[in-house]
């Protein structure tokens, strides 16, 4: 159990797989509204993988959309936009915003 300790006071990076691919990704950052996003090619044809980053160096919001890469871009877009007015929903009435 200390060896498992100790292990982990060690180690400072964490690397996250969100979905398992036989191929290297390379993401391609677009910013819209000043929120970074990139759109990753899916495993099938015509299928797209979304990710919005709010917070820098956090884990993305993720999507999964069907169709032409222009919807998958109007996706990014109004995932961004819904996030920006429940971030000022939340300002105008005081509340505090969850991280989800």
């Amino acid at each position: 159990m200390a060896a498992l300790l100790n292990f982990t006071e060690r180690v400072r990076s964490v690397i996250v797989i969100t979905e398992r691919t036989g191929r290297s990704v390379q993401y391609n950052f677009v910013e819209y509204r000043g929120v970074r996003f990139a759109i990753l090619l899916g495993t099938a044809r015509q299928q797209w993988r979304v990710a919005i980053y709010p917070v820098p160096n956090q884990l993305p919001e993720e999507r999964t959309v069907f169709g032409t890469r222009q919807e998958a871009v109007t996706t990014a877009r109004s995932m961004i936009d819904a996030r920006l007015k429940k971030l000022s929903l939340a300002n105008r009435t005081g509340r505090s915003e969850d991280n989800g």
